[in-house]
């Protein structure tokens, strides 16, 4: 056995015997440690893989068909913006469905505070107040060009969360144009003066529904 900065020769019976011990563990933690690093590793991005293999199916599936390319890339924007979301293929699903109902809604509430105490106007609440606002609220997912709130029909209040929305003229139909020009819409435009309110193209947008 070589050792710095001389070798360690075993002269008797009990000195071969600790040395082939002492190598015989230093090789088997060696490889244990090798295979948890491999291990940790692929899991770090087995969730990405198990994604782009369900999207390739998702695509052979609508190709089947000859979907339009417009749609095709709707679809796979919105399982991708799911994905980041982590609405699909997420290792926690499962556990947190095994919760009781009482546990499940603590914990929707919770993710709902966490979006709710970033307003201005919630801070001055009270934990109670607080409470009973996330027990009415849920989130909602849209695809961009989706309707969401209409001048003078508005029964409830909508929080963005992710995303980006936009409130085209009421006079004039929403456009592509139209959406992809105010990606980043200012306070002025996102006012109660226009009939609608719609999603723009990029990014995909979480709604909170209050």
């Amino acid at each position: 056995m070589r050792t710095m900065p001389a070798e360690v020769t075993p002269v008797n019976f009990p000195e071969r015997i600790f040395v082939l011990l002492f190598m015989f563990f230093a090789l088997s933690a060696f490889a244990v440690s090798v295979a948890s690093l491999t291990q940790a590793y692929f899991k770090i991005f087995e969730r990405g893989r198990s994604f782009n293999d369900e999207m390739f199916f998702v695509r052979m599936y609508l190709n089947r068909f000859s979907a339009a390319k417009p749609l095709e890339q709707r679809v796979k924007a919105f399982l991708a913006h799911l994905f980041e979301r982590r609405r699909i293929l997420a290792k926690e699903t499962n556990l947190m469905e095994k919760l009781p109902e009482v546990l499940k809604n603590e914990v929707q509430n919770m993710l709902i505070s966490f979006h709710l105490t970033k307003l201005e106007m919630i801070k001055d609440l009270g934990k109670g107040a607080i409470q009973e606002i996330c027990a009415a609220s849920h989130l909602q997912d849209h695809m961009p060009g989706v309707v969401i709130s209409t001048m003078g029909q508005a029964g409830w209040l909508l929080l963005l969360c992710s995303g980006c929305c936009t409130a085209p003229h009421p006079k004039k139909a929403p456009s592509v144009e139209d959406e992809e020009s105010t990606l980043n819409p200012t306070s002025s435009e996102v006012s109660l003066r226009y009939t609608f309110f719609v999603f723009s193209h990029k990014p995909l947008s979480t709604l909170q529904r209050v």
